[in-house]
């Protein structure tokens, strides 16, 4: 019996008491009862996926519910890289992807999910399922006629530009280059668009430096019909 207050009656025990390795009740007169080592479970785990983070789990003791150990967060899992070949939509185009490994990814840009778009500004890569592409190739056809076209941006990655990629286009009047890789023009890659239109040309791609680029363009020059290089 308890004598805490001076006059005998039952312990009055508190709720648990614990250190790091033990839990225990005491009553105020000092009397300890159900002292016994932690027994330590795992709690509120959560397993990691594609939309998800993970939780590795908390060490909590089963008795007083003593946290021992704090879990920690688990990335989300990637999804398995793409299949080449698979078309995919990013943003406002939709692509090819041409090349899917892990340590070479790429895709072509087939066309534009809008029939009027009036900038083409070709991005140099793309997120698909997590992954970053290089966008390397404008395909045959991707701007035919599209008559509200007004300007392209051919962006750094891009090596080719695919046959009539961007025919018919009849107002589009203004193309910037900014690859140093692109080394093949199409038949009729740029046929049909506004007379008098001009190339410009921010980083001198097409200058003495790149040689080989100008002589890809040159060579191709009655694409552009009677286009202006411009830097």
């Amino acid at each position: 019996e308890c004598s805490a207050a001076g006059i005998s009656s039952p312990h009055k025990y508190s709720s648990w008491k614990y250190d790091k390795k033990q839990h225990w009740k005491k009553c105020a007169c000092g009397s300890v009862i159900s002292k016994k080592n932690h027994q330590l479970v795992t709690k509120n785990t959560r397993k990691a996926t594609v939309k998800q983070t993970g939780y590795t789990g908390d060490k909590i003791c089963s008795t007083c519910g003593y946290m021992a150990e704090q879990g920690k967060t688990v990335p989300k899992i990637k999804p398995a890289l793409p299949k080449k070949g698979k078309i995919c939509t990013s943003g406002q185009y939709q692509y090819k992807i041409t090349a899917s490994s892990k340590t070479t990814r790429t895709v072509t840009l087939l066309k534009s999910k809008s029939k009027t778009l009036q900038k083409a500004n070709i991005p140099s890569s793309v997120t698909i399922s997590g992954y970053t592409y290089k966008v390397t190739a404008i395909s045959a056809k991707a701007f035919c006629g599209n008559t509200r076209l007004k300007e392209a941006v051919i962006s750094k990655n891009i090596k080719t530009v695919g046959s009539q990629a961007f025919s018919r286009c009849k107002n589009l009047g203004k193309i910037t280059i900014q690859t140093s890789l692109l080394t093949k023009i199409e038949k009729n890659a740029f046929s049909g668009i506004k007379k008098n239109a001009k190339i410009y040309d921010p980083r001198k791609i097409l200058g003495p430096a790149s040689k080989g680029i100008a002589q890809a363009v040159d060579e191709k020059m009655h694409v552009f019909g009677s286009v202006n290089k411009q830097n």
